[in-house]
């Protein structure tokens, strides 16, 4: 912990993390301090809308929900449509329903196979937190294929739900028939530079909270604006206030979720890149063209380098791919499930 003197915006800064100064200092880890004057610009936008808008959903009468026991746990999952199985793996912080409207578009042609990850937006705590890890992902979603019998899937991943995608792929081959990358990890990046701060900051459950307080800063992700530089069309406030309440509120959750922040290594996707050759031909890349987490040079990285195809490169799209532009990545789910479906 250091000491740092804080004026009045810093102040309220801090507040947003939940603690308070004495005085004029107060002790922070490093990584707060490196997202405090965010935090108190975006307190303090006023470019986002007043009216409140939500995530688009699947009609429940739609849905098909199970749970399955998986090495990690119990894993909520939610089943769309009918057809050749589309699994969609979802990243920290967020869970399954940032794909709800490409699940909508797929539902006509495609079961869309949608697991609730224990990646921070989880509802329970797992049992053996040694296994949350990369792998430890990986296999529980290996879990769910087997459970809902469905064959090798099409996978399709955002964020580092796409790291999990391609570890999954070099785990488990046998239930893979496709990938779809949706702006993610890939290689040495893994976490992503500009993610830095946070993974040194989860040593302390102090950053992981002020985080899902920052992120409860409408500006920042639940509204369209200059300062959401996590999605162009924005999540919605009542679906930003649920996916950071169990980090907030769950000591558990909070846990596990820096235990699986630490686990990044880089080493993991270069190990598993070179066993995804077995997907040239049956994969797609949908990438954000400017967004600070995965950079174009990446998305030009993981078609060439990695799946053999090109790039769909999507404007007005930010780090949550799925949520801005659904068209493209359901467009391209549809062209991959095309070279694995028979006649």
């Amino acid at each position: 912990m250091s000491q740092y003197v804080l004026n009045r915006s810093g102040q309220e800064g801090l507040a947003l993390f939940g603690l308070s100064s004495s005085g004029q200092r107060a002790a922070l880890p490093p990584a707060c301090t490196q997202v405090v004057a965010v935090a108190t610009l975006a307190s303090r936008s006023r470019c986002y809308t007043t009216r409140e808008r939500d995530m688009e959903t699947i009609p429940e009468a739609s849905v098909r929900r199970l749970e399955v026991t998986t090495r990690l746990g119990p894993v909520p999952v939610r089943l769309v449509g009918q057809g050749p199985p589309v699994v969609c793996v979802h990243g920290a912080f967020v869970d399954s329903r940032i794909y709800d409207a490409t699940a909508t578009l797929l539902s006509q042609g495609a079961t869309v196979v949608l697991p609730d990850l224990p990646q921070g937006a989880h509802r329970r705590a797992v049992p053996d937190r040694q296994l949350l890890n990369p792998d430890g992902i990986a296999d529980a979603i290996a879990d769910v294929l087997a459970d809902v019998g469905l064959g090798p899937a099409v996978v399709v991943g955002n964020d580092n739900g796409g790291a999990m995608s391609q570890v999954l792929a070099a785990r488990h081959p046998d239930r893979v028939a496709g990938l779809v990358l949706a702006g993610c990890e890939i290689l040495e990046h893994f976490p992503p530079r500009a993610f830095a701060p946070f993974v040194v900051g989860a040593r302390w459950p102090v950053t992981l909270a002020g985080f899902a307080r920052l992120l409860r800063v409408p500006a920042l992700l639940a509204e369209p604006g200059a300062t959401n530089i996590l999605s162009v069309r924005g999540f919605g406030r009542s679906y930003v206030r649920d996916i950071t309440a169990r980090v907030l509120h769950d000591p558990g959750v909070r846990d596990d979720l820096a235990a699986l922040i630490r686990s990044l290594r880089p080493e993991t996707l270069l190990g598993a890149s070179s066993r995804l050759g077995y997907l040239h031909g049956h994969a797609a890349v949908v990438w954000p063209r400017h967004d600070i987490f995965f950079p174009a040079r990446d998305g030009r990285r993981a078609a060439a380098a990695l799946l053999d195809t090109h790039v769909v490169w999507a404007a007005r799209a930010r780090t949550f791919v799925p949520v801005d532009r659904p068209d493209l990545v359901a467009a391209a789910v549809q062209r991959v499930l095309l070279t694995t479906t028979p006649g």
